[in-house]
């Protein structure tokens, strides 16, 4: 049996992979809670994994980019002598709170906010998790109503702000496209 070849993945800053899905996840989710009248219980925790999940994305896209431009960098500055090769010890599958740790040690665009958001879907989201199989239906159903506010609200106050600070790093950060002439 043939060993597959590795297939090196190109890096595009400040960009989100496979959006469609993500867009689709997300409506998915805004609509179970508008259409959620009679507060399901289903209903509710499809919203909270759909919107903790996407929160988790965009804190691991975040890292992922302000790493990518910290190594690259250190690697331009040093001609390739001095250069950063692991950021974190624990690059790879982090955890939400692990990578908010991690966010916090950098320096970006409207941090205090976005870390901020991070934190309250976090809080919320190991809320309702870790008390999930200890509450009886209706401590469960209070918790959903009013973690699932949170969660949504941040996660769209997330999405919000990452993708306008994307927007301005990009334009300071990545090279101008080159028209070409013909």
């Amino acid at each position: 049996m043939a060993k597959k070849d590795k297939q090196v993945k190109t890096f595009h800053p400040f960009t989100h992979e496979n959006l469609e899905i993500k867009n689709e996840l997300l409506n998915l989710a805004r609509n179970a809670k508008l259409q959620n009248k009679d507060n399901k219980l289903e209903d509710n925790l499809a919203s909270v994994l759909i919107y903790s999940s996407i929160a988790e994305y965009l804190a691991e896209n975040l890292l992922q980019n302000l790493t990518h431009f910290i190594k690259t960098s250190s690697y331009n500055n040093f001609a390739g002598i001095l250069f950063l090769e692991k950021v974190s010890e624990r690059e790879g599958h982090m955890t939400l709170g692990a990578m908010i740790k991690e966010l916090e040690k950098f320096s970006f665009p409207d941090k205090k906010d976005i870390l901020s958001c991070f934190n309250g879907v976090c809080s919320s989201r190991n809320r309702i998790f870790h008390d999930l199989a200890k509450s009886d239906i209706e401590t469960v159903t209070k918790m959903l109503i009013v973690d699932l506010q949170i969660i949504q609200e941040k996660c769209e106050e997330l999405i919000t702000r990452i993708n306008t600070i994307y927007a301005g790093l990009g334009k300071i950060l990545l090279p101008p496209v080159q028209e070409t002439q013909t």
